[in-house]
């Protein structure tokens, strides 16, 4: 059985850098991605150029204390009540709920 084990495990580390590369974890796009994504989920403002700058500096943990650094910011300036742009802070789905809470009572 250990034979088996270290042979399945010698099969899977040469699989792993392929693995790891096909990620494409190290390319600006990466990141673009990553930011998109963060702004449709969360609804914060995050730049691309901004994370892969950061991951250069610092590598991954870099790039998420920019992610962490822009959430704080957002949500310091929603708990305060300054919200320089708040078409960029809410999320989606709060835009689309107030447009049709709007377009209710336009019909009204």
């Amino acid at each position: 059985m250990a034979l088996l084990a270290d042979g399945f495990d010698e099969f899977i580390s040469l699989i792993v850098p392929f693995l790891t590369a096909s990620q494409g974890a190290t390319t600006s796009g990466f990141y673009d991605l990553v930011a998109q994504l963060l702004n449709d989920l969360l609804g914060v403002e995050v730049a691309g150029s901004d994370l892969s700058a950061a991951a250069d500096e610092r590598g991954r943990i870099g790039a998420m204390q920019q992610v962490g650094r822009d959430l704080f910011t957002a949500l310091g300036n929603e708990f305060v009540g300054n919200q320089p742009d708040a078409g960029r802070v809410q999320g989606r789905a709060v835009c689309l709920a107030r447009r049709r809470a709007a377009n209710a009572r336009a019909r009204r």
